[in-house]
């Protein structure tokens, strides 16, 4: 019995302890409440990252990415979250264009960033270009602060170019929508995207001056780790549609769809994907 006893009580304490680094004299006990501030950055690309106007960090205990224990935002790059020694926590950063929250005024901008595991586009029809973002998802204990304070984001989107070549455009007063088949939602905590269940199509209209070469630049959520093939259709003024099919869409790379949007013209699309960004400590390989 008391063999039993004393095994209850290991595994007690060991469930106990899981989270938090023991105590061992020289640390102050797990529980005390410290102010502990993150310098944040966009990564470092071949252009530099300027403007960026939402900072977010959301703050979880012990990997459980259902528990929020702190949401923090700023319109710069500090933010300041509240933690206790000895205990490991999983942080999630967001950066954008976007109006970070201030006094009863709500977060907003291209992305509905309220939950950083359910990052969305702000619309499912929107007539502007989406906008750059960047993510990072880090676990650390709380004692080791000091050598995390400063975080380096990755990005949370993919680059998309539509390209005119061959024959001009006729006119300088066009419209060119864009539709992707289901965009849904990105968990910054594993770079990850979930389509929407029903399908939930993302639709763009631009208005183009240009007749010939980069008519569009979007952005849009994608997969960190693995490109996704999609099929996507464009449409030039009230022409019909135009099908295009296995367009690779992952974080960090650009996607150039060249070929003629006019259907005055029957050329085929052709597709590449190239890297859009370098890290300073990393090039990811083309897919």
């Amino acid at each position: 019995m008391k063999k039993i006893l004393f095994l209850s009580m290991l595994a007690a304490l060991t469930a106990f302890t899981s989270c938090s680094k023991s105590d061992d004299g020289l640390q102050n006990q797990s529980g005390e409440v410290l102010n502990a501030t993150f310098s944040v950055q966009a990564p470092a690309t071949r252009a530099t990252v300027n403007g960026l106007s939402r900072y977010i960090v959301e703050v979880y205990k012990c990997n459980d990415l259902t528990d929020r224990i702190q949401r923090v935002e700023s319109a710069s790059g500090s933010l300041t979250v509240a933690l206790e020694n000895n205990t490991e926590y999983t942080f999630l950063f967001w950066a954008d264009y976007g109006t970070a929250a201030e006094g009863e005024t709500l977060s907003s901008g291209n992305y509905n960033a309220s939950r950083l595991t359910e990052v969305k586009s702000a619309g499912a029809t929107i007539d502007q270009a989406g906008q750059q973002a960047y993510c990072l998802a880090v676990t650390f204990n709380s004692d080791n602060f000091a050598a995390n304070a400063s975080q380096v984001l990755k990005n949370a989107v993919a680059s998309v170019n539509l390209v005119q070549s061959g024959n001009a455009l006729a006119t300088t007063d066009n419209t060119l929508k864009i539709t992707y088949p289901n965009m849904g939602a990105f968990n910054v905590a594993d770079g990850s995207l979930t389509a929407n269940t029903p399908e939930l199509p993302l639709t763009r209209t631009f208005t183009v001056s240009a007749t010939t070469g980069t008519l569009v630049t979007d952005y849009v959520l994608a997969n960190q780790s693995a490109s996704e093939l999609v099929n996507l259709t464009v449409q030039l003024n009230s022409e019909t549609e135009k099908t295009i099919t296995n367009v690779p869409l992952q974080c960090n790379y650009k996607t150039n769809i060249k070929g003629e949007f006019s259907n005055i013209y029957s050329s085929a699309f052709t597709v590449s994907s190239e890297v859009e960004d370098y890290y300073t400590d990393q090039e990811k390989p083309l897919p």
